[in-house]
Order: structure tokens, then C-alpha cells, then sequence
């Protein structure tokens, strides 16, 4: 509504946001374009901030290219197709694959590393809940019976209308939840892929074994995973600068779903929520604790 202005204050901001990263984390940068091309295969999931880390990536001046993948199959069958690509008229050096799957991905790219998003896992299905369920967004595919076969194509999400006790938007926040169930550490562990589209592809096979696989993928040197948190600060794109080879990023705007209302679960249900979601809180943690070593690293702390 405020025109101009509004644009004039937005620029302002990003210039102040981008000085004050450089500022914090200046030697980020002094390695800038001296790698070669290379390739991040970004991990996607929903509701942990991805459009505002796709605006971001595509802000960039030295990403030169943007585009998406759709894989389906098994670890050991697996085909992927383009559906959409996005050009970016920059002159940089970074290539960008968003995709749904880690599984061998980059063994078909030169220089290739992985990047994922990271959300408070409660958060995010509080938000999903709304987003998805209350609120029937993105084409009613978890409302509407006739999308089923749209959402069995989804990875991450168990199929949400089958044998239902209760349809989105009826559906409750804690079945809901039991039905998406622990997707970080389903999918990071690389034992999600096999039988994907079956129904019982739930929870109940998670064990410490496959916590400890999801563990080890979080923890390898080309894998970095950034925190939803970390996006306003610069902490992300710092990060994400050292492990590209000095690649420039800028805090994005956060795009915010202006349909989307908002209902909180209760403490009885938050309590169940916890409980349920244990799995990715663990895996969630051992990010966060990454993340902390990683900062005192790009600033020269010694760790206690």
C-alpha cells in the first residue's frame, strides 16, 4: 500500500542487514570466487521457511542457476525428472538442485554437496497442522478425497485421507502429527525411500539405529544443515557462504502465508506432541549443537 517508499525502506534494510554480516563474519568472504563451480543439492522440507531460503538463494549474485527435481523409486531404483527450472541472469558459481531426496543425489553432479532447513520439529507441525489441515491451502491436497492420489506422491507425508478416523480440516493436531510422524529422521536417515508410497510406512520401524544413520548424515563434511532460527540473523548465511567457497547471500524477506490463521494446540497436546516427535527433537538438537560449534569456528572461539 506504500508504494515507493515501502521499497525504498526494504532496500535500506538489506544493504543494513548485509553489512552487518559482513561485519560479523568478515573473513566469510575473503575466499570469495576462487572455487570452481559447484553444485548444493538443497534438501527441502515443508514449513521450515523454504520460500524464504528459495528467495534467498535466488537473490544471490553468485548463484547461477535454480531448479527443482522430482524423484521417485527406491535407494537402489531411482529416477529423477526436472519439472521446473529457474534460470537466474547472474554471472556466479554456484548451481542449486531443491529436491525432496538426499539419496545419491549429488553422486550424479561435479563438486557436489548437500544443504538442509531445519525447524523446531514442533513448530513445524503446529504450523503444517494449520496450514495444511485447518486451513486446506495448497489445493486442498489434504482435504479433498480426490487429490489422494497428488498426495501419495508426496515423500515426506503419510497419506493423510486413508482409513481416516477424521478428514483435514476435522482432523486433531496430535493425530495429524502421529500420521506425518518423525519426517527428519525418516528421511535423513536414508530409510524412507523403500516402499514409500505403501501406507504403513509410519513411525513404528524408527529405532535408535535409525537415529544414529540420521546422526552420522548431519554430521559428514558434505552435508551443512541450517536452522529456520538462523535465517533473520546472517548466522545462516555465513554459514552457507564458508561451505559454498565465499558464495554471497543476503537475509531474506520472510514470506509469510497471509491466509493462513492460526490455532495453538494445548498443553495437553503439546505434551503429546513432544512425546510423538521425539525422534526429530533429538535429531533437531544435535543440529542445533552443530550450529553452535560451527559459529564459535567462523569466529575464532576456542570451544571449552
Amino acid at each position: 500500500m506504500c508504494g515507493g517508499l515501502c521499497s525504498l525502506i526494504l532496500g535500506h534494510l538489506h544493504v543494513i542487514s548485509a553489512l552487518l554480516m559482513d561485519a560479523q563474519y568478515p573473513h566469510v568472504h575473503q575466499h570469495a570466487h576462487q572455487q570452481t563451480d559447484r553444485t548444493i543439492a538443497y534438501v527441502g522440507f515443508a514449513k521450515v521457511a523454504s520460500t524464504s531460503f528459495r528467495n534467498m538463494w535466488l537473490a544471490s549474485p553468485d548463484v547461477y542457476s535454480f531448479y527443482s527435481v522430482y524423484c521417485r523409486g527406491s535407494a537402489t531404483n531411482m529416477s529423477c525428472s526436472t519439472f521446473t527450472k529457474r534460470l537466474v541472469n547472474n554471472t556466479g558459481f554456484v548451481h542449486v538442485i531443491y529436491s525432496y531426496l538426499i539419496h545419491g543425489l549429488c553422486a550424479h553432479y561435479k563438486n557436489c554437496k548437500y544443504v538442509t532447513l531445519l525447524r523446531n520439529p514442533v513448530e513445524r507441525i503446529i504450523s503444517g497442522w494449520n496450514y495444511f489441515c485447518l486451513n486446506c491451502l495448497e489445493a486442498h491436497k489434504f482435504c479433498n478425497e480426490s487429490s489422494q492420489n497428488h498426495i501419495r506422491r508426496d515423500l515426506y507425508y503419510y497419506v493423510m485421507n486413508s482409513q481416516p478416523r477424521n478428514t483435514c480440516p476435522k482432523m486433531g493436531i496430535v493425530e495429524y502429527a502421529s500420521r506425518v510422524g518423525n519426517v527428519y529422521t525418516k528421511a535423513l536417515s536414508h530409510t524412507y525411500l523403500d516402499n514409500v508410497l505403501r501406507q504403513e510406512q509410519t513411525d513404528h520401524s524408527i529405532n535408535m539405529a535409525t537415529l544414529d544413520l540420521a546422526f552420522a548424515v548431519i554430521r559428514s563434511k558434505d552435508m551443512l544443515v541450517l536452522l529456520t532460527e538462523d535465517l533473520e540473523t546472517g548466522l545462516a548465511q555465513a554459514f552457507l557462504s564458508d561451505f559454498t567457497g565465499g558464495a554471497r547471500f543476503r537475509v531474506p524477506p520472510v514470506h509469510v502465508h497471509m491466509q493462513e490463521s492460526k490455532t495453538m494446540p494445548s498443553i495437553i497436546e503439546m505434551d503429546s506432541l513432544e512425546k510423538l516427535l521425539s525422534w526429530d527433537i533429538q535429531l533437531y538438537n544435535a543440529a542445533k549443537s552443530l550450529r553452535d560449534k560451527r559459529r564459535a569456528k567462523l569466529l575464532g572461539i576456542e570451544p571449552t
